[in-house]
C-alpha cells in the first residue's frame, strides 16, 4: 500500500473502531440495566437492545445514496452527529423510552456505506482488499474489547454514564474524521447511462453524482454480481451473529469459562487470524481468486458451525472450529466490500454500498433472531443442519453464477 492508502486504512479503521466500541459496549449490560429504568419491561429492553440495527438497516442506503450526491465526508459528519445526540438523548433520559430513541438515534447514523465508498475512492484494486481487511479487523478488535469492558465499566458507572462515555467516542470519531481521514478531490462524472464503458475515472477521486434515487437502485440492482455479492454478505452476517448469540453462553454454561475471564479465549484467537489474514488475501489478489476463496470461505462457514452441534463436543475442538469461522469471516469481511467497489462506476459506488450494508444488517438480525428462537426451543441441531445445507448451496451458486475475474466488470456491461 502506499502512504495515503495506509493513512485512510488506519484514519477509518480508527473511526469506525471508536463507533462500534461505544455501540458494542452496551451489549452486555444494556438488557440488566434498562430494566431498572423507570417504565421498563422485557418487551421494551428487548426493543432499546434491538432498535439500532433497524435504523441502521433502514438508513444505510440513504446514506450511501447521499455521499455519492454531496460527498463522503460529509455524510459520515452527519452520521458522527447523530450518533453523539442519541448518546447525549439516552444520557439524560428519565425512562426506557428516552434510552429507546437514544439508541434510534445511535444507529441512524449510519455511516458504515459512506466510509467503505471513501475507502474504495482512494484505494487501488490490488490493494482494497488490504484496506478494507484493516478496517474490518478493527471492528472485530473493539467488538472483543468492548465485550470484555463493558461488565467492568459497569462496577463503577451506570447506564446514564456509559451513554456519555458512547457520545465522547463519537466527537473522537469527528475528530479523527477532520484531522486524520483524507478527503478524495471531486469530480463531476458522466452517468452510467450516457457514459462509455471504463471512461469513467479511477483512484484518489470522488465522483459526485445527480442521479435520482430510484434510477441509482436500479442501476445498482440491475447487476447480477452486486446482487450475489449483497446475499453473501447478508448470509455472512446471519452465520457470525448467530454464534457470537450462542457461543459466550456455551463457554459460560457447559464449559465453565464465566462472561469476565472470555477476553482470554478471544485476543489470541484475534492474533491468530491476523497472522492468517493478510498472506492469504495477497494471494488472492495476485491470483485473481476472489471467487474460489468465497466457495471456500462459505463451505468452511457451514462445515464449522455444523460441527457445534455434534453432542459432546470437545473444548479444543469448539476453539478450533470458532478460529475457522472467524478466518472465513474476517476474510470475506474483506473481500466483499472490495468486490462490490468494483462491480458498479464511481458515481454509484456509494448507492450499492449502500444496499450492501442493509444486506449485511439484516443478515445480523435473522441471525440473532433465528439462533434465539432455535436455542429456546432446543432446535439447535436442525439450525446446525440448515447452516450446512444453506452454506453448501450458497456456495454452488457462487461457483456458477460469479463472475471468475471482476477486475473490469461494470454495470455498463454487466448482463441485464
Amino acid at each position: 500500500m502506499n502512504s495515503i492508502e495506509r493513512r485512510t486504512a488506519l484514519s477509518v479503521a480508527s473511526l469506525m473502531a471508536l463507533r462500534m466500541l461505544g455501540l458494542f459496549l452496551l451489549i452486555p449490560v444494556l438488557p440488566v440495566l434498562a430494566l431498572k429504568e423507570p417504565g421498563a419491561t422485557p418487551a421494551l429492553v428487548g426493543l432499546a437492545v434491538g432498535i439500532y440495527g433497524l435504523t441502521q438497516a433502514v438508513l444505510q442506503l440513504p446514506f450511501g445514496w447521499l455521499s455519492d450526491r454531496w460527498g463522503r465526508h460529509a455524510l459520515v459528519a452527519v452520521g458522527l452527529c447523530m450518533f453523539v445526540l442519541g448518546g447525549v438523548v439516552a444520557h439524560f433520559s428519565t425512562s426506557i423510552y428516552g434510552i429507546i430513541l437514544g439508541r434510534a438515534l445511535q444507529g441512524g447514523g449510519a455511516i458504515a456505506s459512506a466510509l467503505m465508498a471513501l475507502l474504495a475512492d482512494v484505494s487501488r484494486e490490488e490493494q482494497r482488499s488490504k484496506v478494507m481487511a484493516i478496517v474490518g479487523m478493527s471492528i472485530g478488535a473493539s467488538f472483543m474489547l468492548a465485550i470484555v469492558m463493558g461488565p467492568v465499566l459497569a462496577q463503577w458507572w451506570n447506564l446514564s454514564q456509559l451513554f456519555l462515555f458512547t457520545a465522547c467516542a463519537g466527537l473522537l470519531g469527528l475528530a479523527v474524521l477532520y484531522w486524520a481521514v483524507p478527503k478524495p478531490s471531486v469530480i463531476q462524472a458522466a452517468e452510467p447511462e450516457t457514459s462509455e464503458p471504463g471512461t469513467y475515472e479511477r483512484g484518489a477521486l470522488q465522483s459526485l453524482s445527480t442521479m435520482p434515487f430510484r434510477l441509482a437502485a436500479k442501476q445498482c440492482l440491475s447487476s447480477r454480481p452486486l446482487v450475489m455479492l449483497m446475499g453473501s454478505v447478508c448470509l455472512l452476517h446471519l452465520l457470525i451473529t448467530a454464534v457470537f448469540v450462542l457461543f459466550p453462553t456455551w463457554l459460560d454454561q457447559q464449559y465453565g469459562w464465566p462472561l469476565e475471564s472470555h477476553w482470554k479465549i478471544y485476543l489470541p484467537l484475534i492474533f491468530l487470524v491476523f497472522l492468517f489474514v493478510f498472506p492469504v488475501l495477497g494471494v488472492v489478489e495476485k491470483c485473481r481468486m476472489h471467487r474460489g476463496l468465497m466457495v471456500l470461505a462459505f463451505t468452511v462457514f457451514g462445515v464449522s458451525i455444523g460441527s457445534f452441534g455434534v453432542d459432546a463436543l470437545g473444548f479444543s475442538q469448539l476453539l478450533f472450529g470458532f478460529f475457522l469461522v472467524f478466518l472465513a469471516f474476517s476474510l470475506l469481511e474483506a473481500v466483499l466490500p472490495s468486490l462490490v467497489s468494483r462491480v458498479v462506476p464511481p458515481n454509484i459506488k456509494g448507492t450499492a454500498l449502500g444496499l450492501f450494508s442493509t444486506s449485511q444488517f439484516l443478515g445480523a438480525f435473522l441471525g440473532g433472531s433465528v439462533a434465539g428462537l432455535a436455542s429456546q426451543f432446543d432446535a439447535l441441531g436442525v439450525f446446525f443442519a440448515i447452516v450446512l445445507a444453506c452454506c453448501v448451496l450458497w456456495g454452488l451458486g457462487v461457483w456458477l453464477g460469479f463472475p471468475q475475474d471482476v477486475k473490469a466488470v461494470s454495470l455498463a456491461n454487466v448482463e441485464r
